[in-house]
């Protein structure tokens, strides 16, 4: 905007489930978030030009990058009390969700619905991983107490073997 110097823009997390149901045909995965922003010294909201957005055209509009739970597929924008689609791209290993808009608003990353509700998300890999971690703790504690055990021992041959009386461990 002429004559302005500099913007500020706001990031507040929601909890979506405040927000009303999601898109048809789809779920929550993550929070909500209300992306706001203002010219300065003016204070007045920011205006996108309007633009056709696309995941290919990201230079004339806005991108919004949004972390999800789980297995986001799309990203969508409320509008009044409607939601629309944004043109997204997710990175399932990144767990990240990148759109590009001509609107500023609150954003939510959903996935497909499943029958019976929302999926159950599941918690194998994190199990897994933990267990995994568990183990080895467990194994480098005993191979350290082993280690240590053997070293004692010997310290206690070589005194013997130069006839020095054993030193008792300190309380």
């Amino acid at each position: 905007m002429p004559s302005q110097s500099k913007v500020t823009v706001t990031v507040k997390p929601l909890d979506p489930a405040t927000l009303g149901p999601p898109p048809a045909g789809y779920d929550y995965d993550g929070n909500a978030y209300s992306i706001t922003g203002v010219y300065l010294p003016s204070k007045k909201p920011i205006q996108l030009p309007p633009a056709k957005c696309s995941v290919t055209n990201f230079n004339i509009c806005a991108t919004v990058q949004l972390r999800y739970a789980f297995n986001a597929t799309a990203l969508f924008l409320m509008q009044g009390s409607t939601w629309t689609k944004v043109p997204s791209q997710a990175s399932g290993s990144a767990l990240l969700i990148v759109g590009s808009t001509d609107k500023l608003g609150i954003f939510v990353a959903v996935d497909p619905h499943s029958a019976g509700g929302p999926k159950g998300k599941s918690q194998t890999g994190n199990i897994i991983a933990f267990a995994i971690g568990l183990a080895a703790i467990l194994l480098g504690t005993f191979a350290a107490r082993v280690r240590a055990s053997r070293k004692r021992r010997a310290r206690e041959a070589a005194r013997q073997k130069k006839g020095t009386k054993p030193v008792s461990p300190k309380p």
